[in-house]
């Protein structure tokens, strides 16, 4: 049953959702053309989260999008300086490699160049909305889990990812899929006997 009130934001994200099911995701290739598909969705969660204010799964569907288009952003950006390295004649992969550990600075850090600037924007209101979900429930771990991989994943921040996935496991313990995700974080870290302690730990626990 939908309230009467809620039918507009309900209805646009309905008729949205077989499209963007149906399309590629957005940073396969570095197609940035399918961003407009993605901005009617985002403006229907954005009416809903305005009428329905504590509503955990809107904002935390916001946020995906938001993530999806900042690292769409941030590919582009980020491949264009291996491009140009290239040219200069810098090994290509040792180059990838140490951009991913620089990853972090270059994407939190207040850029001065479009792309870039795109890409912050995109990854701060990310960011904005994985933190109320968590002011709405904070005793939900999946929400730990899903800043967890926004951090580690989009914004390069290890550190704050090992935090909140830590806080994941406080409050459930024996889920296979939060401590397989501790063992990455861990390994990004460099900590790479911790890794492969809970790396183990995942396989016995089962789960994706």
């Amino acid at each position: 049953q939908i309230d009467p009130q809620h039918y507009e934001a309900h209805l646009c994200i309905i008729t949205t959702f077989k499209d963007y099911y149906s399309s590629p995701r957005i940073y396969e290739g570095n197609d940035l053309k399918n961003i407009d598909e993605r901005i009617p969705i985002i403006e229907a969660y954005t009416r809903l989260v305005k009428m329905q204010p504590l509503n955990a799964k809107a904002y935390s569907l916001r946020a995906n999008l938001y993530s999806e288009i900042g690292d769409s952003f941030a590919d582009r950006c980020i491949e264009d300086r291996l491009r140009e390295a290239a040219k200069r004649g810098e090994w290509y992969k040792e180059l990838r490699v140490r951009m991913n550990r620089e990853c972090h600075k270059f994407l939190t850090v207040k850029p001065n160049d479009k792309d870039k600037d795109i890409a912050y924007d995109y990854h701060q209101k990310a960011l904005a909305d994985y933190n109320k979900i968590i002011e709405i429930d904070p005793e939900n771990s999946d929400y730990y889990a899903d800043r967890c991989a926004f951090k580690t994943g989009s914004l390069k921040d290890h550190k704050g990812a090992l935090l909140d996935c830590k806080k994941a496991l406080a409050i459930e313990s024996d889920v296979g899929a939060y401590t397989r995700t501790l063992a990455q974080v861990l390994e990004n870290l460099g900590d790479f006997k911790s890794a492969c302690t809970h790396f183990k730990r995942a396989c016995s626990l089962g789960g994706s």
